[in-house]
């Protein structure tokens, strides 16, 4: 029987005396799996005289827990804060790293009336005969039989 199947019969036994450990309670389960380093404390404090304390912490010892309270054990490794996603450190003068906006392309002018029916028929959404008709009547040239002003 492995030790996460031992927990489980341990949880359910302490059930049906209508008991559950203290982080099966609703108002302060998440303690335990917190990502505020005192509410882990907290809870694992709380940890001390569980009566299945021994099969939580072996139970995470076989599934190689890295994060949260098991056993009366704070498992969480703390690693190293890496920059957000978009983000690029780089070093100034001083040898400080500081972060830098991502780079963003300049806005681009509204595709013009020929350029969008070029879009559509390029994608089968469209006639051919529509792109004719936008370049005849495109806002940037005037329409040889049409009024000059």
């Amino acid at each position: 029987m492995t030790a996460a199947e031992r927990l489980t019969r341990r949880l359910v036994d302490l059930a049906t005396e209508g008991r559950r450990p203290r982080c099966g309670e609703a108002g302060s389960h998440g303690l335990w799996l917190s990502d505020d380093a005192a509410d882990r404390a907290q809870a694992a404090t709380w940890c001390v005289g569980c009566r299945v304390l021994a099969e939580c912490g072996a139970a995470a010892d076989e599934q190689g827990e890295k994060f949260g309270v098991f056993g009366g054990t704070d498992r969480t490794t703390v690693t190293p804060t890496r920059p957000k996603p978009g983000l690029m450190p780089r070093r100034n003068h001083g040898g400080r790293t500081r972060t830098r906006q991502p780079f963003e392309p300049p806005p681009q002018p509204p595709p013009t009336p020929p350029q969008l029916a070029q879009r559509l028929v390029s994608r089968g959404l469209a006639h051919p005969v529509i792109l004719e008709l936008c370049e005849v009547y495109a806002p940037s040239r005037r329409h040889p039989d049409g009024p000059s002003s």
